[in-house]
């Protein structure tokens, strides 16, 4: 059985759920490197279909340009599959909702990310977005940032564990009793690329000062 883990409600990019302009094809090859994964609904694909995708990343730190050199851009990281689990990493998720019935969907989009352990069992993990985000009709992409603090995933000693990490996206609707959210006629999911996940072990440098001599 997995154990759950807590997403901070409160970091701004985890709130920050609102329409950008951005679609899937943005970050998906040939513009981006993101991983394109499934889509399914109860409709005809010419009324209701959907794209999803999504990646992980462990941001870097802007790197230092001196002048007179034009800033390069800074971006939060490329695509991982190694994460040293005690520095923070993300995993991003992007969908977007198309066809003619589109914008008649109502409901709620729940996201749910799934780490499963290839090593010890015990360390499956699961996380819910703290947020469900509203089906609003937006005509360009929802997305979601799991921002995964420091040491929250335990990995084993020594040479650390590989993880397969899910993304699902289930559009939760009220046609349950007493208007109770159910999921409804649409899910997505992205199986990210296999992550090997450890814990950076820095030794302490310590310079040695010669005896004096006597």
């Amino acid at each position: 059985m997995s154990t759950f883990i807590t997403i901070d409600s409160n970091d701004p990019d985890v709130k920050n759920t609102g329409s950008d302009g951005k679609h899937v094809s943005d970050f998906v090859s040939p513009n981006g490197l993101w991983t394109l994964g499934d889509f399914e609904t109860d409709f005809p694909p010419n009324l209701l279909k959907g794209r999803i995708a999504a990646i992980i990343r462990q941001p870097d730190e802007p790197a230092v340009i001196e002048p007179p050199e034009p800033p390069e851009p800074v971006t939060p990281g490329d695509p991982e599959v190694i994460i040293e689990v005690n520095d923070p990493w993300e995993v991003d998720v992007r969908w977007e909702l198309l066809g003619r019935a589109a914008c008649f969907i109502k409901g709620t989009w729940r996201v749910k990310l799934y780490l499963e352990s290839l090593g010890d069992d015990t360390l499956d993990r699961e996380a819910k977005y703290p947020i469900d985000i509203a089906v609003d009709g937006r005509t360009d992409t929802y997305h979601a940032q799991f921002k995964l603090a420091p040491n929250l995933l335990k990995v084993e000693e020594d040479e650390g564990t590989p993880f397969q990490l899910t993304v699902a996206v289930i559009m939760m609707v009220n046609c349950g009793p007493e208007q109770k959210l159910v999921p409804g006629p649409v899910i997505a999911k992205v199986n990210l690329p296999l992550i090997q996940a450890f814990t950076e072990e820095v030794e302490a440098f310590t310079e040695e000062v010669p005896s004096p001599v006597s």
